[in-house]
């Protein structure tokens, strides 16, 4: 023989373990052999290549669990297959049959790809194995290490499965999956397929994909036959619940057990199986992913034995979207139209906060999307998709246009507009072509396979904290649809949204709360022909920097012969326009882009500074915006290229005389050129931005820019008497107010030596007017308070400095040092860009009346609690010394040539008496540390 070593035409018979079992083995044949009721596996390759499994009968294998007592096999976790290959470098298995088993039937590793080249002496192939009556048919398991060969493709082939009371394929790896002639009838769930990929936290695209093909899918070749049914009471069943699929909308236990020919695919990171749940997800999905069925055969799909039999079932007991399904060269046999999909309706309970947390439902049900692209499925060439629009009307279950975001239902004068005169329609936006099918719920588009999967992604990890679901996706045909996002994983919601959009539509975005400061978009599965037009709208007036591929794309009205300045131009952006063109409409705050199948579009909002000054009537004439900006940029020190845009506004204000005195207002927007690419560097960052910009308010607030105004000749005599400041990164538009006085609003009082006073000072700004001023300086630069002993302006106070912000300094741990009676003074610290005798001219120093300083409240605070010890085992305490009144560490321990003892014994409490007496080692000290730092007594022990 050809092969040296084999077992062939052997019967093996009420085994109590595994019959066969080769480890470390290579080129042996197994083959033409009967394996009989035995327990736990048949046939086990642990490891070793190119061995040869062939025309195996194996029959009743009973699971471990149900030779054992309920009270061991309730904590039997096994899940063993007849024929277990996965763990073999390569496998032959040829003309198998396993008709019997508890639990699996075979665990492979499966085969590489097509494509892949394996070395030549590597044989591993799979064809013509066969299962009757399983648990699972053939299972891959996400730990699985899988062929060394391919670790991109994993080809599940030749694999027939019949009456498989959970899964006909499970399938669960960490590669894509491609499942080639295989049949599967008259199973619960035929086909399951799940894909990790990276965590979406990541930001990571793996370009997941699932496909089948040439293959047949039969849900009832029995139809008649509704005594057909496993056995509940079984505790092969009854301890096998984590691994019983949860994905059809009609349960095993307490149901009529529905089959599903095609479970959506999910891409996520690991599930945990087999340890937990098998079907459900613990994350957030992947950013990618694709499912296809191709010329496979779908047959007697029906409503039989009270079971609505699916082809293609969305997972019910998943709550977040998942990636479409195509479908081309169908065969179709005896399957009703009412049982090809089944979507399913939002279960009431995802409204709860621990699960969608927004009051909508999630989108699990309501952005799902079958693409028949031939016409082979539907007749036509058709595409379904969930209704989301679903509850819309019915109380207590609905969503109403309450939950549209408020910036999308109101004008530009900040009134509160009807939105469903101009958008009267809600969920996907869709064509005449669409209609209800209710037993789904979707909507069946005949002629119509142009829809995608638009991914929104935010790129900040902080806006996990907040809340910007639901969105608002508004199409140009007129609908609005909401967007929830995925459920929350760790009491945390990833801001990343899938919406259903048709190509060659334009689509207004709007979120719940601001919008994301990075946000990546995508259509998945889609090739460069199609085309989109998205606009998002922004809080306040942004520099939005657009990058097509990672490449920075200028917008249309970028004046082409200068650096980025911006012409006064209307948007340009249409489907024609080339890849990534942009355009921000200022009236209207919407950044609009040309998306298309091939490109990920990125718009990244970048630091910009917007300079309103306010002036007595001006026009064009009367001065040149360029000399503006030249002479703006050389007052504060910065390249006049960075100011990019100079216009006037003009305003006119109505008096009481009624009589209408115009103004004006001098916009001047400053930033730096945009960066060439994602990648690079170097660029101006908002550090730096933020310099120039706490110049030019330092020195408007302390009454200087005026002068400057005029000794500079910026607008001739015209000077500001106003400024409105947006800064970098920020929504908000501020009205400054040039400072005039201060006042001392809250002495400090109740001061201890070294500790912070109990009542800390708060000092006011007022302008001119007696208006509290809320904001000095800059965001990133505000002004600043310190405190000083008069005539002793050398001694060193603990917290003497505070920000001034919200209208008051900010004072939290001011004190003073030492015993006795002071008086204290608070001055602003001269800021960037200010002259330093307007302060020392200005009134802006206040003084308190005398303060009393007396003892120190001490009190300790232990550091490291020592709750386990043995008799003469040596330990340490660390003690905080703190103020006993405010619990805040006091600012020395060293001071007026104190000297300190430390005392420790045992606190006796009221229900324990100890036996016992701390000793201290003659070697040990206590240790006074340098100050501000825990005292510490080592070497302590218990006796």
């Amino acid at each position: 023989s050809a092969w040296p070593t084999y077992i062939r035409g052997c019967s093996f018979d009420g085994g109590f373990n595994t019959a066969v079992s080769l480890k470390s083995t290579h080129f042996m044949s197994i083959a033409n052999n009967v394996i009989y009721n035995t327990y736990r596996s048949a046939l086990t390759i642990i490891s070793g290549r190119n061995n040869i499994i062939d025309s195996n009968l194996v029959t009743t294998v009973y699971w471990s669990g149900t030779a054992q007592s309920r009270s061991v096999a309730e904590k039997n976790t096994d899940y063993d297959a007849a024929i277990t290959t996965d763990k073999t470098t390569s496998v032959v298995m040829t003309n198998n049959l396993v008709a019997g088993v508890e639990r699996l039937a075979f665990r492979i590793k499966g085969d590489v790809c097509p494509g892949v080249i394996i070395p030549s002496y590597i044989n591993n192939t799979h064809s013509n194995n066969e299962v009757h009556s399983a648990m699972a048919g053939v299972s891959i398991w996400p730990n699985d290490r899988g062929s060394v060969f391919d670790r991109q493709c994993l080809l599940i082939k030749g694999f027939k499965v019949y009456k498989a009371w959970y899964y006909g394929l499970y399938i669960n790896s960490i590669r894509n999956v491609t499942i080639d002639s295989c049949t599967s009838v008259d199973n619960y769930i035929g086909i399951f397929a799940f894909v990790v990929g990276p965590a979406a936290e990541s930001h990571q695209i793996s370009r997941s994909r699932v496909v089948i093909q040439n293959s047949v899918i039969v849900g009832s070749i029995t139809p008649n036959d509704c005594n057909d049914k496993i056995n509940l009471s079984s505790s092969n069943i009854q301890y096998s619940t984590i691994a019983m699929p949860t994905v059809s909308q009609d349960p095993l236990i307490n149901g009529n057990g529905s089959r599903v020919g095609v479970v959506y695919p999910l891409f996520s990171i690991s599930n945990g199986a087999p340890i937990q749940s098998w079907t459900n997800t613990i994350s957030n999905p992947s950013l990618d992913g694709s499912t296809s069925i191709r010329n496979t055969t779908i047959a007697l799909f029906n409503d039989v034995c009270g079971r609505h039999d699916t082809v293609i079932q969305v997972p019910q007991s998943n709550t977040d979207a998942k990636f479409p399904i195509e479908t081309s060269s169908i065969s179709r046999y005896n399957v009703s139209d009412s049982n090809i999909i089944f979507n399913g309706e939002p279960d009431i309970a995802e409204r709860e906060p621990a699960i969608c947390n927004n009051g909508i439902y999630c989108d699990g049900r309501k952005k799902n999307l079958l693409k028949d692209l031939d016409g082979t499925i539907f007749s036509a060439p058709t595409s379904a998709i969930s209704q989301a629009d679903i509850f819309g009307n019915t109380p207590g279950r609905g969503i109403d246009d309450n939950e549209i975001p408020s910036a999308a239902k109101t004008d530009l004068s900040g009134q509160q507009i009807n939105i469903s005169v101009e958008y009267p329609y809600r969920g996907i936006a869709r064509s005449l072509a669409c209609s209800l099918q209710k037993a789904l719920p979707m909507y069946i588009c005949d002629h119509k396979t142009d829809y995608y999967l638009l991914i929104i992604e935010s790129m900040v990890s902080y806006d996990k904290a907040r809340t910007l679901a639901p969105v608002a996706i508004l199409s140009a045909s007129g609908y609005i649809d909401l967007l929830a996002g995925p459920r929350l994983y760790q009491s945390t919601r990833l801001p990343t949204f899938t919406a259903i959009v048709h190509s060659d539509i334009t689509y207004k975005i709007y979120f719940h709360d601001y919008p994301p400061q990075h946000i990546r978009f995508r259509l998945i599965n889609a090739n460069p022909s199609v085309r989109c037009i998205v606009a998002v709208y922004y809080n306040s007036i942004q520099q939005i920097d657009v990058y097509a591929n990672g490449t920075y794309v200028s917008p249309t009205n970028r004046n082409q012969s200068t650096v980025l300045t911006l012409l006064d131009e209307p948007n340009k952006v249409n489907l024609s326009s080339p890849i990534g063109a942009n355009y921000y409409d200022r009236t209207y705050r919407l950044l609009y882009f040309l998306i298309t199948g091939d490109t990920t579009i990125e718009a990244k909002e970048s630091s910009l500074l917007i300079l309103g000054f306010g002036l007595r009537a001006l026009n064009d004439s009367t001065f040149y915006t360029d000399n503006v900006a030249s002479n703006l940029a050389y007052v504060f020190g910065f390249d006049r290229t960075k100011i990019r845009r100079v216009k006037i506004v003009k305003e006119s204000r109505t008096g009481r005389s009624s009589n209408n005195e115009e103004s004006s207002v001098l916009l001047i927007e400053i930033r730096d050129e945009p960066r060439f690419s994602l990648q690079s560097t170097g660029s101006l960052s908002s550090e730096v931005l933020s310099i120039i910009a706490a110049k030019i308010i330092n020195t408007y607030q302390s009454g200087e820019l005026t002068q400057n105004w005029k000794n500079y000749n910026i607008t001739g005599d015209i000077v500001p008497t106003s400024l409105n400041v947006q800064e970098p990164l920020n929504d908000s538009n501020i009205n400054l107010r040039i400072i005039n006085r201060t006042k001392l609003w809250t002495v400090p009082d109740q001061c201890r030596q070294q500790s912070p006073c109990t009542i800390q000072p708060i000092i006011i700004a007022y302008d001119s007017d007696g208006n509290v001023i809320e904001k000095l300086g800059s965001n990133d630069h505000p002004w600043q308070v310190k405190a000083t002993i008069v005539n002793q302006p050398n001694v060193t106070l603990p917290g003497a400095i505070a920000n001034y912000t919200n209208g008051q300094t900010q004072y939290t741990l001011f004190g003073l040092p030492n015993i006795g009676t002071f008086e204290v003074q608070f001055a602003f610290i001269k800021p960037d860009g200010s002259n330093s005798s307007f302060f020392q001219n200005a009134n802006l120093t206040v003084q308190t009346d005398p303060i009393t300083v007396t003892n120190a409240t001490l009190a300790g605070q232990q550091l490291n609690n020592v709750y386990v010890i043995n008799i003469s085992q040596a330990f340490d305490i660390s003690i905080l010394l703190i103020d006993n009144v405010t619990r805040r560490q006091i600012g020395q321990t060293q001071w007026d040539d104190w000297k300190w003892t430390a005392n420790v014994t045992i606190y006796t409490l009221p229900k324990f008496q100890p036996q016992g007496t701390v000793i201290k080692l003659n070697t040990s000290r206590s240790l006074l540390s340098r100050p501000n730092k825990p005292v510490t007594i080592p070497d302590l022990t218990i006796d």
